[in-house]
């Protein structure tokens, strides 16, 4: 079991002693046959996600399963994540403080999926057909999964023809940039209303991102590299814009008492008030941290939508 050298997980390590589970080579994951029953368990930022591939021998089954995991997850608190889906129970164990990372919680968990599989005379299978056949561990994306040899090589076969699909699609590069700006403008709005209460929040800068993107895609724009850069740089220029208008708002806020502006007077003296030190270090002070949360809260959903867009899921066959 060469895996275990590489693995750093100790309740992955410990639950390996007590099930006989093999660690996979170069990842934080245990694969293998557990009282004649398919599972995988994988560990990221030590959230366990368990695999637990059956075969229903008919759909009226489905109820009774989902009713049992129902009751397993209020057994156990820290498993907040369980569900069927087709020819899998899928689980996410979640135990957050270190009293909780105990390989006898998972081991109990496991124990129960069998003996109600057992009780309720469901067999083991691959994780995508639901034939109880040979598996092996296999990656696809994040999750590793019991998967057999034709389904992986139809896996893979897929997301090469859905790749092909995306490089052939059209690309309106003008229709996305138009898009990219209507959304980010109307993002912009959630910005305004969050800085409105005192606040500057990853989330604000997050809206700006997810509507620039949702726009430029509306209207045409492939989301590749280009279309990343594209969107990107539409973020930066509407999260100015926003500050920009925020500011603007202020201004107005703080006048309109004592003199008859408008907040388009307001709008057009920004450039005044910023020619004050005091007043510009403020901007660019909230402009800094503006941009810092947007890139923390837009960022890894940029790089997932580009990966779902591109099709660019990771599907490998691992070794033990």
């Amino acid at each position: 079991m060469k895996g275990v050298f590489n693995m750093k997980d100790k309740l992955l390590l410990g639950l390996a002693e007590l099930t006989q589970l093999t660690p996979i080579n170069k990842k934080e994951a245990l694969f293998g046959l557990y009282r004649d029953y398919n599972v995988s368990i994988n560990s990221i930022n030590y959230i366990y996600y368990i695999d637990f591939p059956i075969k229903l021998t008919n759909e009226s089954e489905v109820d009774n399963i989902n009713s049992f995991l129902n009751g397993l997850k209020k057994e156990f608190k820290k498993l907040n994540y369980a569900s069927y889906k087709p020819y899998s129970i899928q689980l996410q164990y979640n135990p957050g403080y270190k009293k909780y990372r105990n390989p006898e919680i998972i081991l109990s968990i496991l124990n129960k999926l069998i003996d109600f599989s057992v009780m309720n005379n469901l067999v083991t299978s691959c994780s995508s057909c639901g034939e109880n056949i040979e598996v092996s561990p296999f990656l696809l994306g994040a999750n590793i999964i019991p998967c057999c040899k034709n389904c992986q090589f139809e896996i893979k076969n897929t997301i090469s023809e859905n790749q092909n699909s995306v490089r052939n699609k059209g690309n309106n590069i003008i229709g996305g940039i138009v898009g990219g700006f209507i959304g980010a403008l109307l993002g912009s709005i959630v910005w305004i209303l969050i800085y409105q209460m005192n606040y500057i929040a990853a989330i604000a800068g997050l809206a700006i991102a997810i509507c620039c993107i949702k726009g430029y895609q509306l209207l045409g724009g492939k989301l590749n590299i280009t279309g990343v850069i594209i969107t990107s740089i539409i973020t930066i220029i509407m999260v100015y814009v926003a500050n920009h208008i925020s500011l603007a708002i202020d201004i107005y806020s703080e006048f309109k008492s004592f003199y008859e502006i408008t907040f388009f007077d307001a709008l057009r003296s920004v450039p005044d008030f910023l020619s004050e030190p005091s007043i510009r270090s403020e901007f660019m002070k909230n402009l800094f941290i503006g941009y810092l949360l947007t890139f923390i809260g837009s960022a890894s959903y940029i790089k997932k939508s580009y990966k779902e867009f591109n099709y660019k899921i990771e599907a490998e066959e691992l070794e033990l």
